[in-house]
């Protein structure tokens, strides 16, 4: 099973894009072999149920020079060094995953530029143009990692 990872806060605007677009892929997905799981924030628990999956995708909103809306998709490894705590980035929860599984499965992390992370509901402007793209990205991850996948 491939699981999906959406995390963020819905009640951030942009920061619950990962949110939406499982939302959205979960309304329209026709299958069995996709788990979906939304949650705040990465914690370690979360290390048990990706060391079950055959793959892991995680959904999240980023902050940082990109223009907002712009879609990212790319292979997570788990090299990061996990320095406690109770929020993790993605690179060091596959790297907890590593901990006990001696071959934790691939991992990606799709992400969309944010522009609005302050309090109230609703993506903005740019975040929302950049979920068609999101969308498109993920349908074609989840197509060549089980071919079963319709949308």
């Amino acid at each position: 099973m491939v699981l999906v990872i959406a995390y963020g806060n819905q009640l951030r605007r942009d920061d619950g894009a990962g949110p939406e677009l499982a939302a959205e892929a979960q309304r329209t997905l026709q299958t069995s072999a996709v788990r979906w799981m939304c949650v705040q924030q990465l914690t370690p628990e979360l290390a048990v149920e990706i060391g079950q999956a055959r793959a892991v995708i995680f959904l999240d909103a980023s902050v940082g020079e990109e223009p907002p809306g712009t879609v990212f998709l790319r292979q997570v490894n788990g090299e990061a060094v996990f320095a406690g705590g109770h929020f993790m980035s993605p690179a060091a929860l596959m790297a907890c995953v590593g901990l006990f599984s001696a071959d934790p499965p691939p991992a990606w992390v799709l992400t969309v530029a944010g522009l609005d992370f302050g309090h109230g509901r609703g993506l903005s402007e740019p975040v929302r143009r950049g979920m068609t793209d999101a969308r498109q990205k993920l349908k074609a991850l989840l197509a060549e990692l089980n071919n079963e996948v319709v949308f």
